[in-house]
């Protein structure tokens, strides 16, 4: 099992770094090039672990900021142990949570580039909380209960249908090594363990420049056809 959970983390961290999370689809109204938000990095993680022949379905969890069951993941089904699978959320919650290893209540941190997260079972759900510095926050509630896969693909098209936390400004997030890069709006912000958080205001030229050096340089016509869009 610890190999299994060493390997699902792996496939995580190498997605975030060439697969970023961001809303271009939804603020171009248009496919991205790469990408994508919960629900297209849910099923691009799903088909990575198909391929390497584990049993991998979709599921769904609920926002705590909006109590919508919008946000996607994926469960996997392991010698009769239930896994849960996340590749982000706009952060980088790139965790494997196994509820069976967990008692009731119990509480596991898990730290992604100087950001601390928490990760909370009882009998029915799991619950994600980040730290903001000051206080926690509630991200996603996890139902234990089987989900049926088909109702949830089923929803794909309408992904963008009901109110999101990030409908109206860009987001755009990814891992470069050791570093989670995140853009809200017109700032970015540099999250590194051990150094203080970094924000600065990003012109679409800088932002532009800075994605062209990555992983996913493809992106940059989908950032030029946003930009161009709010002239």
């Amino acid at each position: 099992m610890n190999n299994l959970m060493s390997f699902l983390q792996r496939c995580l961290h190498e997605q975030m770094q060439v697969f970023p999370f961001h809303n271009l689809t939804l603020l171009n109204r248009q496919q991205a090039v790469v990408g994508g938000t919960c629900f297209d990095q849910a099923l691009k993680l799903k088909d990575t672990l198909n391929q390497a022949r584990l049993c991998s379905r979709l599921c769904e969890a609920e926002v705590c900021m909006t109590g919508e069951l919008t946000h996607r993941l994926v469960r996997v089904d392991y010698q009769g142990s239930a896994l849960f699978v996340d590749a982000g959320s706009g952060w980088p919650t790139v965790y494997v949570a196994r509820p069976a290893a967990m008692n009731q209540e119990h509480q596991v941190l898990h730290k992604v580039a100087g950001i601390v997260f928490q990760i909370m079972a009882d009998s029915e759900h799991i619950l994600i909380k980040r730290h903001d510095g000051t206080q926690w926050r509630d991200m996603n509630r996890i139902s234990l209960a089987e989900q049926d896969e088909l109702d949830i693909l089923a929803k794909y098209d309408s992904r963008y249908a009901s109110p999101l936390p990030f409908s109206k400004e860009l987001r755009l997030c990814w891992l470069e090594n050791a570093r989670f890069y995140r853009v809200a709006g017109n700032h970015i912000f540099v999250f590194e363990t051990g150094k203080r958080t970094k924000c600065c205001a990003v012109s679409p030229q800088e932002l532009i420049r800075q994605v062209s050096k990555t992983k996913f340089m493809r992106l940059v016509p989908d950032l030029e056809r946003h930009f161009e869009g709010q002239h």
